[in-house]
This record gives C-alpha cells, structure tokens and sequence, in this order.
C-alpha cells in the first residue's frame, strides 16, 4: 500500500513540472494562483474517482469470474467483499493524489510566470 501511495504521489508530482508552461499560460492569461490550485485540485480528485470506478469495474469482474470457478469445486461458494477496506483505499489515495498535485503544483507556480513562458522545454 505504501508503494503505491508513493507511486501515485510521484506521477502527480512529476506531472505539475511538466504543466509549468500551461500553468503559467493560465496565470498570465489571469486565472490567480488560488484559481490554478483549486483546478488542479479538482483535476486529482477527478483522476482518482474515475481510477476507483475502473478499479471497482475490474474487481467486480475477478469477483465473478472466482464465483463462477468455485461454483465448479463447491456448491455454494461464499464470497465477501471488504467494503470498508476498499472504500478506505480510495479516500487514501484520493486525498494522497490531491494533497500531492496541489502541492507540488504550488511549488510549480512559484515566481514569475513571464520567466517560465520564456525558458525552452
């Protein structure tokens, strides 16, 4: 669990040094830094709820598949999903995520936009 909170916290983070350009557009184009922290933020909580639907999709479909081999071995099979674990793992990594592309995005916006527009990739 640790390794992947890691993993999710990494990729957000090297994600907001590579928008340094597009986030400094944003912000010479007006948006204040406020405004640049909360789409970002919305952006990471975006990501991770769409990531939990995918993650349940794929789980449900494991699920069935063991279901439909136990029914094979043992007449009523009987699995248990743990809910409370699995939602606990998704407000984990989504507060993990958001806490990290905003704050790396701050980080990102520090200075002068004008500067950041004019440095070459």
């Amino acid at each position: 669990m640790g390794y992947s909170l890691i993993s999710v916290a990494n990729t957000l983070i090297m994600a907001a040094a590579g928008r340094r350009r597009e986030l400094a557009a944003l912000n010479l184009a007006g948006a204040t830094r406020a405004q640049t922290l909360r789409m970002v933020g919305a952006e990471a909580v975006l990501a991770a709820a769409i990531g939990t639907v995918l993650a349940l999709g794929a789980g449900a479909a494991v699920i069935a598949m063991q279901r439909l081999s136990l029914e094979r071995i043992v007449t009523s099979p009987r699995l248990t999903v743990p809910w409370p674990d699995i939602w606990h793992t998704a407000a984990l990594c989504t507060v993990v995520a958001t806490v990290a592309a905003v704050l790396s995005t701050w980080r990102t916006t520090q200075g002068r936009a004008i500067d950041v527009m004019g440095m070459r990739e």
